[in-house]
């Protein structure tokens, strides 16, 4: 049968289920409802509905010998109006079969256009509408098929864990004096000198045609790359939070506690911002600033967010919090953008989500592209052959939001933190 797209040449004769042993083969022998779905998938969408709503076929169903599911098999006969459905009904987009393929990869590969952009349209939607907790996207028993699973992703160690635990300050190529790398005591890069051209053009895109005097706060410090590109700006005020033990003597060391227009607050950024934020804070003074207008955090002109182990729960959260740190329309807002960056599918997804999500909390954001050599990239001291092997062929993406309280926007509550100033409760029900 030909597909939407373009003719059809795949072999619907071995479609299984399983996980690879024999008692998931045998599984998929005793599984007819879900075998008939895969026979079915060129014939009328009405069909798959029926199987799998009526005869209980699963999403899920797995060929043993290539791992394909129905979204798979859909993807590779082009039925584009089958992937939206199966997407819609809960299939993961981000399921892998056997070579590590999403049903996207499939569509890509297939030339399948109109196909494609409905897996993209789908998996966007997966995203966004399961952060806010208003979509339900079904999980495997196996996790590892997943081949983002940014959902569900476990990391490795916590934001706590990693405040916790030591980290060091090393010279990761010997033969150069100059580079300098914030790393776990597992080897794992936390800051690397690679990332410094990302750092320069986001400081030059939040900085320009905003003067001098302006107000800064940067959440994360790491090695200070961006922190000395803010101040070629000449901020007035440049707060950084950094919680970090290690990380706060290296800044003390390296003479950041005794620049004039600095203000450090010692802690986690959620111990000052948003409805976590302790009430027996000790604040700094404010440079130019009296000590009683040095009381809070104040709101900035350029808001920038970089920090280790949070992932994009820690996105979110911080996310809730910008509408009330921002000075005003002018004002600027930046974050590392390196969600999912290890597919390139999935970051693209991930950025789209990530500007709904600044929609729908009265932001509009605007994307610039920042190219870094692959060969200057690693994550691990241990294993730097799993640095960003395909960082040449796309570049990292380099948000700026702004305040846009008229952007259309999906309301959805209790979804932004509304505190007039840190001690008050948020109000229930209100997004902004």
């Amino acid at each position: 049968m030909d597909s939407e797209d373009g003719f059809y040449s795949g072999d619907m004769n071995s479609m299984f289920i399983g996980d690879g042993s024999m008692e998931g083969f045998m599984n998929a022998l005793n599984d007819l409802p879900s075998q008939r779905l895969h026979n079915a998938i060129n014939g009328p969408l009405e069909t798959i509905k029926h199987l799998v709503l009526d005869c209980g076929a699963s999403l899920l169903y797995q060929d043993p010998i290539d791992y394909c599911t129905a979204l798979h098999l859909a993807a590779d006969a082009g039925r584009s109006e089958t992937v939206k459905w199966l997407l819609e009904a809960g299939t993961p987009w981000d399921i892998a079969n056997k070579m590590d393929q999403t049903a996207g990869d499939i569509a890509l590969c297939a030339g399948y256009k109109k196909c494609f952009k409905a897996f993209l349209e789908g998996a966007v939607e997966q995203e966004y509408g399961w952060w806010w907790g208003v979509r339900e996207v079904l999980t495997p028993e196996n996790r590892n098929w997943l081949k983002i699973g940014s959902r569900k992703r476990k990391y490795d160690n916590t934001n706590d864990d990693y405040l916790r635990s030591w980290v060091l300050y090393e010279k990761p190529e010997p033969h150069d004096s100059n580079t300098i790398a914030m790393i776990t005591k597992e080897g794992t890069g936390v800051m690397m000198e690679w990332e410094r051209p990302l750092m320069k053009e986001t400081a030059r895109l939040l900085c320009k045609d905003m003067g001098e005097g302006i107000s800064i706060l940067n959440i994360g410090f790491g090695l200070g790359i961006i922190d000395s590109y803010f101040q070629e700006y000449g901020p007035a005020n440049h707060t950084i939070i950094e919680g970090h033990p290690q990380c706060l003597q290296y800044m003390r060391k390296n003479g950041w506690y005794d620049r004039p227009n600095v203000r450090i607050l010692e802690g986690r950024w959620q111990d000052f911002i948003g409805p976590t934020a302790r009430r027996n804070v000790k604040w700094p003074p404010i440079p130019g600033k009296t000590v009683k207008e040095s009381q809070g955090l104040g709101r900035f002109d350029v808001v920038y967010f970089d920090t280790f182990q949070e992932g994009y729960v820690g996105h979110l959260e911080i996310l809730k919090c910008v509408p009330r740190l921002l000075s005003g329309p002018k004002a600027k807002f930046s974050f590392f953008h390196g969600h999912s960056r290890r597919d390139r599918f999935a970051y693209d997804v991930y950025t789209i989500v990530a500007s709904r999500h600044a929609n729908d909390l009265g932001l509009t954001t605007e994307w610039t592209d920042c190219w870094i050599d692959p060969k200057t990239m690693w994550y691990s001291l241990d294993e730097p052959e799993t640095g960003d092997s395909d960082g040449g062929l796309y570049p990292y993406k380099i948000p700026i939001s702004m305040l846009a309280p008229t952007v259309p926007r999906h309301h959805v509550p209790n979804c932004g933190w509304v505190a007039l100033h840190q001690y008050e409760k948020p109000i229930q029900g209100v997004s902004t």
